[in-house]
């Protein structure tokens, strides 16, 4: 995985601290099924059913319902549903990008969502058309197999991070514990950027590798421990743009070739799919999906409809997608309400809006702490320094300056969960003990964690202006805090 573990853990049930700091595949499906057996989800899921559509039902208009029709084993049946949440995701219809050539290549081709072993790579000569995680992942899995690897990013470069940033960073726990509230929805923009730029930079010579040098939230990311020794001892190249597929090679931009390919690997994402919704104005695309914190249709007048993973998110997915569905509970349980048509529209908007600025397109993305927040305040769990300034002060500025852990967002709200509070008191002790020997225990790591290394910045060697401007800038935020208690 490339998040770490207390980021993509549920909010209401944190991994044990024993847990290394990033899991496996296998152990996230473990901690998944033991997710469903400690809350008894098991009787709740109806498997082996195929979705086949969902239209309004004859009252809609009146009682908002929806009819979904299913397959069991190819036997159709359909129900009435007071409401519908669209969980499928991002990762149904592969995207292919329109290539020439392709139908004429001799050798082998394929998505990366049909890739299972490495050892298809053994002795060939491989093509990995892609510009994020996926090409990353599978040109490290090629190299130890293939004879050669080549990797093309297309016209826009990924920037790379590794998952636990060198030492000389003064961060040594997961890049993704950089994800505050402080540096994200506090800081300028401009001193954001470059503290960020500055950290990736560390990683590795971004530009020497031909990777993108600066802005690390306004393009693709490639998070990959591995890749960078591959490049350097040449098991993988970087080749320019691919503009034409021919009978065994791939042609370039410049004009130049590549001959000998054996395979071809398109690692080029998904589109948007919900064939089922065949309601006229629901979905049509991605970009023109009008949805309300990318959650609720906009132009339906009834709250009964919601999706959830739709948008992506710059960090782990888990925390947005499970504030999603309580956000989506608590509407459909009548405990909270939407806003207006209106306001709901012009939000959407403003959204769309600094998604174009971010990224110069429409790209369905967004900074996961400032969106998680953004709906965590619509069900009243928006983990708050003011109240846990009497009940907690070491923890009220942990929540601020501290990573924005995804167990914070069960300190408050309609479904707190109790334990939450330790857990939080906890949660980057357990990033830490996971790191040393064993018999050192979670009290003695506790000891060395002092709110000063806790919300230390993301990156202290910048240049010295930078550095400067940071402590001011810092110094004039604790000021206020103090100032207004």
């Amino acid at each position: 995985m490339n998040t770490s573990k207390e980021m993509s853990c549920f909010s209401d049930y944190p991994f044990p601290p024993s847990t290394p700091p990033f899991l496996t595949h296998e152990a996230f499906m473990t901690y998944l099924e033991s997710y469903v057996e400690n809350f008894k989800l098991r009787d709740y899921v109806k498997f082996e059913t195929e979705v086949t559509e969902v239209v309004k039902h004859d009252t809609y208009e009146t009682t908002g319902k929806w009819i979904v029709k299913y397959k069991v084993k190819g036997v159709a049946y359909e129900e009435v549903y007071d409401a519908v949440m669209v969980c499928s995701g991002q990762f149904r219809q592969v995207f292919l990008p329109d290539i020439p050539g392709l139908d004429k290549f001799r050798g082998v081709w394929f998505h990366t969502k049909n890739y299972r072993k490495p050892d298809v790579f053994r002795n060939k000569r491989v093509v990995i058309i892609g510009n994020s995680n996926s090409a990353g992942d599978l040109a490290v899995d090629a190299a130890h197999y293939a004879k050669k690897v080549y990797i093309s990013y297309g016209r826009h470069k990924p920037m790379l991070l590794k998952r636990i940033p060198p030492r000389v960073t003064f961060i040594d726990t997961p890049y993704d514990m950089n994800l505050r509230r402080f540096s994200n929805l506090y800081l300028p923009n401009i001193l954001l950027r470059k503290i960020t730029d500055y950290s990736s930079d560390v990683f590795v010579d971004q530009e020497n590798y031909g990777f993108r040098k600066k802005n690390l939230y306004n393009g693709p990311l490639i998070i990959n421990d591995e890749f960078p020794f591959h490049l350097a001892t040449g098991k993988v190249s970087v080749i320019p743009a691919v503009t034409s597929i021919l009978e065994s090679g791939v042609l370039f931009e410049d004009g130049s070739k590549l001959d000998e390919i054996d395979i071809i690997v398109f690692a080029t994402g998904f589109r948007h799919s919900y064939p089922f919704l065949k309601e006229e104005g629901i979905f049509e695309s991605a970009e023109t999906c009008k949805l309300y914190k990318w959650v609720w249709p906009v132009e339906l007048p009834h709250p009964t409809l919601s999706f959830h993973g739709f948008i992506g998110v710059l960090g782990s997915r888990v925390m947005a997608s499970e504030l999603q569905a309580q956000w989506a509970a608590q509407v459909f349980s009548g405990n909270v309400q939407l806003s207006s048509q209106e306001d709901m529209m012009k939000d959407y908007e403003h959204y769309v809006t600094n998604i174009r600025k971010m990224f110069g397109r429409f790209v369905p993305r967004v900074p996961a702490v400032a969106y998680q927040d953004d709906v965590a305040n619509q069900i009243g769990a928006t983990p708050s320094f003011w109240k846990l300034l009497p009940l907690d002060i070491k923890l009220a500025f942990a929540v601020i300056f501290g990573p924005a852990f995804n167990v914070q967002y069960r300190l408050f709200g309609r479904h707190s969960w109790p334990g939450s509070f330790t857990a939080s008191r906890n949660a980057y002790a357990n990033t830490k003990q996971a790191l040393v020997l064993k018999e050192k225990k979670l009290s003695q790591v506790q000891e060395n964690l002092t709110i000063a290394n806790m919300i230390k910045p993301p990156a202290c060697l910048f240049d010295q202006k930078g550095f400067l401007l940071y402590l001011g800038f810092l110094s004039i935020i604790v000021c206020l805090f103090v100032c207004c208690m």
